[in-house]
């Protein structure tokens, strides 16, 4: 199973992330959400963009969110049925299990992070 994550394209003019945050990249920015966060997402150039591209980070997190059901699933299936202990010959593909479970919620929180951004922009126009 693949497990996608969001990457941002390489441009040869993309700053490097040590630099601070550019004030003019990016208006109205989430108080709780780092402004080195904001590096990964491409501003919206409007309010209708922005809302759109909320709604394509928020399909994506809840795609993430099936698969992390599905490894759940098959968490509970290398689980001995009586005593629910792992078997020893089940140990590494459980941890295996574990370990894309860990990246899929990662990449959960970055889309639900992204949606936050992205909500906020138009959120902070419309009440300007």
């Amino acid at each position: 199973m693949a497990i996608s994550t969001f990457h941002r394209a390489y441009a040869p003019d993309w700053k490097s992330k040590t630099e601070p945050l550019s004030p003019h990249r990016w208006s109205h920015l989430h108080p709780h959400l780092n402004a080195s966060f904001y590096e990964k997402l491409d501003p919206p150039s409007s309010t209708e963009q922005a809302k759109v591209l909320a709604r394509t980070h928020k399909d994506a997190a809840e795609d993430f969110q099936v698969q992390i059901e599905l490894i759940d699933q098959e968490i509970l299936m290398l689980r001995d049925p009586v005593d629910s202990t792992v078997p020893e010959y089940s140990v590494e593909e459980f941890d295996n299990c574990q370990e894309r479970k860990k990246r899929l919620m990662l990449s959960k929180r970055f889309h639900l992070n992204a949606v936050n951004a992205y909500e906020y922009f138009c959120y902070a126009r419309c009440h300007k």
